[in-house]
């Protein structure tokens, strides 16, 4: 059987979401997938992913998620590409949803995700009263402003045809990285499939790149600093609405680390909630003067 996609999963020291990432990946009963893990950390998951027919990839532990999807990209087979974080979970319907919008034109397929304020099962999900978040409707200039795509959402033509790789000296934001290195850099034709398909993990006080920190500022300078690379490779045109919104974006860490240096730290969700206030703006269903209240009231909650 040909491989149509190769969904690559890097993970680190959590076998239990690893088992119910993978298990995502099995009931979504398309042909021709596989499953490519690469553990990026010291827990043992060749078991685990054995159990789901997955295949281990090997690599050097501790190198962190780009080197890790590097390495599986390496190996990959399929025609297309599909990334999964080892503690978020494919909905049904997911990859056959975005595979049929690529065999009809699109190179890069992004959709929808479920934000789970507690940890959800593959099979029985009830996600009632769930937020939606990171679905925002394709705007190819917004996207040189901020990510505002989940990388588990993500399914796109095979990388390997245009040499595409992750930066391996970024540690955060390295997925927003290489979104523009395929649209912007290789001329991806992108496309957004507003039905939610993923589910995205938000739990406070669960590690993440992104609660486990939420008390810490250097750690926020650090997704901030990644910022100014990114914004630096990619540049946008001087005096363009790209241009000004990315001053707005840098506005928002600015409010996160002054809460954080008082003591207050921001809201658990505040870069959905920033993203939803950037983005009404920018699109001119909000007004931009009311910005600097909007902000403020999304990052403190």
């Amino acid at each position: 059987m040909s491989i149509e996609v190769s969904v690559i999963i890097p993970t680190r020291d959590r076998p239990a979401t690893l088992r119910w990432a993978l298990r995502s990946v099995v009931d979504q009963h398309v042909d021709g997938v596989e499953v490519l893990v690469v553990n990026d950390g010291s827990a043992d998951v060749t078991a685990v992913a054995a159990e789901f027919g997955a295949r281990v990839v090997a690599h050097e532990p501790g190198r962190g998620p780009s080197a890790a999807r590097n390495a599986a990209i390496a190996q990959a087979r399929g025609r297309y590409t599909a990334f999964l974080d080892d503690d978020d979970l494919y909905l049904d319907g997911h990859l056959r949803a975005a595979l049929d919008r690529l065999e009809s034109g699109a190179d890069f397929v992004y959709t929808s995700a479920v934000v789970a304020p507690r940890r959800v099962s593959p099979r029985g999900i009830d996600l009632a009263g769930f937020p939606v978040a990171f679905d925002l409707p394709l705007h190819p200039e917004f996207l040189g402003v901020t990510n505002f795509i989940a990388a588990s959402a993500v399914v796109c033509r095979d990388v390997r045809a245009v040499g595409a790789r992750f930066d391996e000296d970024l540690r955060v934001e390295e997925d927003w990285d290489m979104w523009q290195r395929l649209v912007v850099g290789h001329g991806y034709r992108i496309a957004h499939l507003a039905r939610p398909t993923v589910v995205y993990h938000r739990i406070a006080d669960v590690p993440s790149a992104t609660t486990a920190v939420l008390h810490d500022v250097e750690v926020h300078r650090t997704f901030y600093d990644a910022y100014h690379t990114i914004t630096t490779r990619w540049p946008v045109a001087d005096g363009s609405s790209a241009a000004r919104y990315r001053d707005w974006m840098r506005h928002v860490y600015h409010l996160v680390f002054a809460r954080l240096e008082a003591g207050r730290p921001p809201h658990l969700h505040w870069y959905e909630r920033c993203l939803r206030v950037l983005f009404d703006a920018f699109t001119g269903a909000a007004p931009e003067a009311r910005l600097p209240v909007s902000l403020a009231e999304a990052v403190d909650g």
